[in-house]
């Protein structure tokens, strides 16, 4: 909006927004996203939780020697939401995490970066 006040002509095509921008440059979103258990914090993959199971597995401590404390955590992973033809399941909480490979690729195109790892291997220590 800023750049269009400023010229225009020049800013006519230019992206409102990011996906607009990302779409436009040919970048995609390269990300793994998780379900999240919203008491204890565990990472579930989203296609095993949705179909199946709506509450959480994860045992704190399996080979606690009081049986109690053995329980798994059995916290809901979903909601329950009203749509026009019946309920449809919801996950509570999501985590999306970039590859591996992208964050590298990322740290790679920061300027002056690889100099840096060069930098960090020739130093010297004193012993």
């Amino acid at each position: 909006m800023v750049l269009l006040d400023v010229d225009q002509l020049r800013f006519e095509k230019f992206p409102t927004s990011s996906y607009m921008a990302r779409k436009f440059l040919g970048i995609s979103k390269q990300e793994v996203t998780f379900a999240v258990c919203p008491s204890c914090n565990t990472l579930y993959k989203v296609t095993e939780i949705l179909p199946t199971r709506h509450k959480c597995t994860h045992v704190e401590y399996p080979n606690h020697p009081i049986c109690n404390q053995r329980q798994p955590c059995r916290t809901e992973l979903t909601n329950k939401i009203l749509v026009n033809n019946g309920f449809v399941r919801r996950l509570k909480m999501l985590f999306p995490i970039l590859s591996l490979k992208m964050q590298i690729m990322t740290m790679y195109q920061h300027p002056g970066f690889e100099e840096l790892l060069q930098k960090w291997t020739n130093q010297i220590t004193e012993t």
